[in-house]
């Protein structure tokens, strides 16, 4: 049986989302966002393919 995802796209674009609003795009890392969430960076590559991807995603979820 799978496992069960632990981490959602929604949590990991709200972390990159957060991180950015209290410390600007100069933190916004794969690392950085894993740190917060307390995780791997597994997840957040498993979700989105790139952090060009991932910020792509948190843009059009501000417009």
């Amino acid at each position: 049986m799978a496992r069960k995802k632990s981490i959602t796209d929604t949590q990991i674009l709200d972390m990159a989302y957060q991180i950015v609003i209290e410390s600007g795009f100069k933190v916004f890392t794969a690392r950085n966002i894993a740190r917060h969430l307390n995780c791997s960076t597994q997840p957040i590559y498993l979700e989105f393919n790139s952090m060009g991807e991932l910020k792509k995603s948190g843009d059009d979820a501000v417009a």
